[in-house]
């Protein structure tokens, strides 16, 4: 699966979400049944960067955009450097949506 299979799946989009479960070791994962990626703000990680805007910001887009890229390579099997070009293509497509 795509990007654009991505899309066409879910054409209303996905939406982000802030969980707090500080004894959650993930950063985030993907609630399918709610079309919404949370992104866990008692992680250790967010917890360090909270105060910096921009920081925070940028770890909010890559933490989405890594679920997204993960859910999308379980659904068709791809490499390392494949993953991580879906990855920027993803952050590069919602790059003007961001707010940095």
């Amino acid at each position: 699966m795509a990007l654009e299979e991505l899309q066409k799946e879910y054409p209303k989009g996905i939406r982000l979400g802030l969980v707090d479960f500080p004894k959650d070791k993930r950063e985030g994962w993907l609630d399918i049944q709610n079309n919404v990626v949370s992104i866990n703000v008692g992680h250790p990680l967010y917890k360090k960067i909270e105060t910096s805007a921009i920081a925070l910001q940028y770890h909010v887009a890559r933490v989405a955009t890594s679920i997204l890229a993960l859910y999308i390579s379980c659904q068709k099997s791809m490499t390392i450097q494949e993953f991580t070009e879906l990855q920027t293509e993803i952050l590069t497509k919602v790059l003007n949506e961001l707010w940095l």
